[in-house]
């Protein structure tokens, strides 16, 4: 299982100033979030995608409704300390970097959904390493 996994955007005309980079930025592709060791949450989105997930692809494409699916997620497990520690198998701790790092995440992917709504040059992607 991929030990890395997050989103990103691409194509973005211009990003407001409270998105920011989960990891890095690179020319015009900004990663929205984040995960590593976060095998639960990768299961889950992977339910979310599984019509556009063929096993092994490293990227898939996401649609406005997929985002949304996964902002929820992520806002689960944001906010419950039970859920958090579940999807990462234990291995993280749970503490208030988690839940601000789960805000910012949400702020993202709600930011990444309109602009996939109003920019058809947008678009967002799920990564895996594995």
């Amino acid at each position: 299982m991929g030990l890395d996994n997050g989103i990103y955007i691409k194509g973005y005309r211009r990003k407001p100033f409270y998105v920011k980079d989960d990891v890095y930025e690179q020319s015009n592709q900004i990663d929205l979030a984040h995960w590593r060791r976060h095998w639960g949450l990768r299961n889950d989105i992977i339910n979310i995608i599984y019509e556009n997930y063929y096993g092994n692809d490293s990227e898939v494409l996401l649609s406005e409704n997929q985002i949304k699916k996964i902002r929820i997620l992520i806002m689960e497990i944001t906010f419950s300390k039970k859920k958090y520690l579940e999807s990462c198998g234990y291995y993280w701790n749970y503490n208030i970097y988690t839940v601000l790092r789960g805000i910012r995440q949400m702020i993202n992917l709600t930011w990444a959904a309109r602009q996939v709504r109003k920019n058809p040059e947008v678009e967002v992607f799920w990564y895996d390493s594995y």
